[in-house]
């Protein structure tokens, strides 16, 4: 997801902050088989995987 997010981010001047779920008991519990997950705005947006135009639509208003 990494791939595809943060190069998005980049053109679309939005911030990416990634977190090592495993490293915190209280997240990994929370996604559990979700993981790799994807959050927007603090919502998971997106778990396992993602695609660019999904993304976008999501980031530029286009879904929740």
């Amino acid at each position: 997801m990494r791939d595809v997010a943060l190069p998005l981010a980049d053109e679309l001047g939005a911030s990416f902050e990634e977190v090592d779920v495993d490293a915190d008991p209280a997240i990994a519990a929370r996604y559990d088989l979700e993981i790799p997950v994807l959050c927007v705005d603090g919502e998971k947006a997106f778990s396992i995987s993602v695609t660019a135009s999904s993304l976008r639509h999501r980031l530029t208003g286009g879904g929740r």
